[in-house]
C-alpha cells in the first residue's frame, strides 16, 4: 500500500503539520470571518463593495475544501464521524449554510447571508470538536497516554461552582451595563453640543 505524500516522509509531514496546516486553518477562519463581514457590511453600507467582495472570497473557501479531504488521510479526525454517521449533519449543516451564504448574496438578502455565515462558522467549529471528541489535544509521540481529553482537562467541581456562582453574579451586571451605555449614547448629537 502506498502511503499518503506527507505522511512517509518524517521531515515533510513536519513541514505540512507547521507550514501547511496552520496556513490552511488560519486562512480558513480569516475568510469565513471576512464572508461574514461583508456580509453584514454589505446590509449595513454601501451595498454593491462589501457584497461583491464577500461572493468573490467565496470561492477561495474551496482552499478549506482542500484542507478537509486531505485531513480525511493524515488523521484520525473523521473517525468518530465513520463510528456515528448521524453526526455527519454537522458537515451538511456547514456545507449548507456555505451554500446559502452564496444564494442569499446573488439575491442581495444580506442578513440572510450573515445568518448563513453565521451558520457556516457553527458548523465548522462543531465539526472540528466532535471529530476529536474525546481528545481535545492529540499528541503524535503516543496518542494513546500523552493526548489531553476533554476529562482531564476539565476543572473541579469546586472551580466550576465558583465559576457559576461569578457568572451568575456578573453576566448580568455586564449585561445591564451594556443597556445602559447604549441607552446613553443611542440620542442624536445636536449642534449645540459640539465643542468644534
Amino acid at each position: 500500500m502506498r502511503c499518503f505524500w506527507p505522511v512517509c516522509n518524517f521531515r515533510r509531514r513536519l513541514l505540512f503539520i507547521f507550514l501547511f496546516v496552520p496556513l490552511t486553518i488560519g486562512l480558513s477562519v480569516a475568510l469565513v470571518v471576512l464572508l461574514g463581514s461583508g456580509d453584514f457590511l454589505g446590509a449595513e453600507i454601501a451595498r454593491a463593495q462589501p457584497a461583491k467582495l464577500a461572493g468573490g472570497l467565496w470561492y477561495l473557501l474551496l482552499l478549506a475544501a482542500a484542507f478537509l479531504i486531505y485531513s480525511w488521510f493524515a488523521t484520525k479526525l473523521y473517525a468518530n464521524y465513520l463510528e456515528r454517521p448521524v453526526l455527519f449533519v454537522i458537515v451538511l449543516t456547514a456545507v449548507a449554510g456555505l451554500v446559502g451564504v452564496k444564494v442569499f448574496l446573488d439575491k442581495q438578502a444580506y442578513w440572510k447571508g450573515w445568518v448563513a455565515s453565521a451558520v457556516t462558522i457553527a458548523a465548522c467549529t462543531f465539526f472540528g470538536i466532535v471529530g476529536l471528541y474525546p481528545v481535545m489535544l492529540p499528541s503524535t509521540i503516543e496518542p494513546e497516554v500523552n493526548s489531553i481529553t476533554m476529562t482531564a482537562a476539565a476543572s473541579s467541581h469546586l472551580t466550576l461552582k465558583i465559576m457559576l456562582v461569578v457568572v451568575i453574579i456578573f453576566v448580568p451586571l455586564a449585561v445591564m451595563y451594556q443597556v445602559w451605555a447604549y441607552r446613553l449614547f443611542s440620542g442624536k448629537v445636536e449642534q449645540e453640543e459640539l465643542i468644534y
